[in-house]
């Protein structure tokens, strides 16, 4: 428990714990990147953090073996941590996130998003599964669903990648289920090796270009895409890959593969 008034002073240690986690009203403990938080053992464990803005934790690594950990969402302040690393069979349900860096999720590994918003300004490697469940999820950098990791929009949920591009591309290797809300790539390509389950009234909006050339692993049965924005683009869906709906705004394209 950091109580009013407590300051750290950790500049490159591990903490670790298997009860709850306290930041109260009025301490300035930030712990920095060169400090890790480690949740272990089988209960269930819970991060408070009152209505301020200036606590936070460095590394934060969930590695129970039971249990989950869980965000008490009292308050509105942010939970603030330079990174988050989510271990095998670990449980994360979260409110109002807000990583500096990077967010990692193991196989196996569930991070549920249901009030408000996460933002990671760093890269995402999901080996996991990512639920956004009426909530909001944006990242900053890299998102990679790795084989075997899910990505669930529903709810009315949110995901929003704002990487700039690079003319790299976003690999979704994975399960994406968006059934009900919106996911929006601004301004990266995106490859998909694996087909997206989309919801009927589902769209996945695309600010560049789309590549799914294995052979017949794109077959959306619903669900539109469209591409926007006024950025040059290249679609490239072949080897017996296709659309359900397909539209395209303001967009410069250049001829599709066949």
């Amino acid at each position: 428990v950091w109580n009013e008034g407590s300051v750290d002073d950790i500049t490159n240690g591990e903490i670790t714990l298997s009860g709850d986690w306290k930041f109260l009203q009025g301490t300035n403990a930030a712990l920095g990147s060169g400090n890790t938080v480690r949740f272990v053992g089988n209960n269930v464990s819970e991060i408070y953090i009152t209505e301020f803005d200036n606590a936070g934790f460095g590394n934060v690594i969930l590695d129970k073996t039971g249990g989950y950990t869980t965000r008490n969402n009292n308050y509105s302040a942010s939970m603030k941590a330079a990174s988050l690393t989510i271990n095998e069979d670990n449980t994360f349900y979260s409110y109002k996130l807000r990583s500096s860096g990077d967010l990692n999720m193991a196989a196996g590994s569930l991070l549920q998003i249901n009030q408000l918003s996460d933002e990671v300004e760093g890269s995402v490697q999901c080996s996991g599964h990512l639920k956004i469940d009426g909530a909001t999820c944006s990242v900053d950098q890299n998102f990679t669903l790795n084989t075997g990791g899910i990505l669930t929009i529903t709810n009315q949920g949110a995901f929003n990648n704002y990487k700039s591009y690079t003319g790299n591309f976003l690999t979704f290797a994975g399960t994406l289920n968006l059934l009900s809300g919106s996911m929006v790539i601004w301004d990266e390509n995106v490859r998909f090796t694996t087909t997206p389950n989309l919801g009927a009234n589902s769209v996945l909006e695309l600010g560049r270009g789309m590549q799914a050339t294995t052979a017949n692993a794109f077959q959306p049965a619903q669900g539109s895409v469209r591409f926007f924005g006024s950025q040059f683009a290249t679609i490239q869906v072949n080897n017996g890959n296709y659309f359900h709906d397909l539209s395209l705004s303001l967009i410069h394209i250049s001829e599709p593969t066949r």
